[in-house]
């Protein structure tokens, strides 16, 4: 299972990728979380341990139309989802070399093989330095495929301890920026309850607490405001903007 400090790590290089308009695969962000988690003096996890939380993660964005998932091949035993942006050619994707397979091209970074069309090109934010990606010594990189079915019910689930996080494209929707404080407050809407995120508390709103949005303008809401908010739990959240607030309800 995948421990809270990894799957920090995990929405932070998301973030990095997605925000650089990168294609990627989950086994791309769990190398780069390996590196991290390294350099930080964390244990170590394999893919298998962090995918579940990687898919959950990513999926946020396909649910709010800021990327894409495709099913491909990235140079795996099997076919795996590849996340990028809506009108990348999938067929441009360079996958990771293997180690079972003749190189045809020198080592890439896990950043750097995660480009789009300008493929070869590390993330401004993402530690490249001295690490190749031969490094396939899990044995599940091509079974992301498998484990993706992490919306169920169709609404946004949290992640393993239940932190749903509010992707920079909806906060920036609503005016929300890097550093802003976001008040998150109880309301009710069309008859259900409902979490409002505003920059300020109004009449009628109740405060249950506050975000910082963080440096790549995304937030997490804890699964504890949520269910003191009086939300459903049970099958997801959905996102949507109503001016310059982002409304958080149950989904149906």
């Amino acid at each position: 299972m995948c421990s809270p400090q990894h799957a920090d790590l995990i929405q932070e290089v998301a973030d990095e990728l997605v925000n650089d308009d990168k294609a990627f695969t989950a086994f791309e962000v769990s190398l780069e979380v390996q590196k991290r988690a390294k350099k930080n003096g964390l244990p170590h996890e394999r893919h298998r341990e962090m995918k579940n939380t990687t898919h959950r993660t990513l999926q946020q964005f396909v649910d709010n139309g800021v990327y894409e998932q495709t099913l491909a091949d990235v140079g795996a035993p099997t076919r795996a989802f590849l996340y990028h942006p809506p009108g990348f050619d999938v067929s441009s994707y360079v996958p990771l070399e293997r180690r079972d397979k003749p190189q045809t091209q020198p080592p890439q970074t896990a950043a750097s093989s995660a480009g789009n069309s300008s493929a070869g090109t590390s993330s401004p934010g993402l530690s490249t330095t001295g690490v190749t990606a031969v490094v396939f010594d899990d044995s599940d990189e091509g079974d992301e495929q498998d484990t993706s079915g992490t919306h169920a019910a169709g609404g946004k689930t949290g992640d393993a301890r239940g932190t749903v996080a509010v992707s920079a494209q909806v906060l920036r929707s609503a005016g929300f920026n890097k550093d802003d404080v976001v008040y998150a407050c109880a309301s009710t809407k069309d008859g259900s309850k409902v979490l409002v995120l505003t920059k300020q508390v109004l009449a009628g709103l109740s405060k249950q607490t506050s975000y910082t949005v963080d440096h790549g303008n995304n937030i997490r809401i804890t699964e504890f405001t949520l269910k003191k908010a009086g939300l459903d739990t049970s099958n997801g959240y959905d996102f949507e903007r109503d001016g310059d607030q982002v409304v958080v309800k149950a989904h149906d």
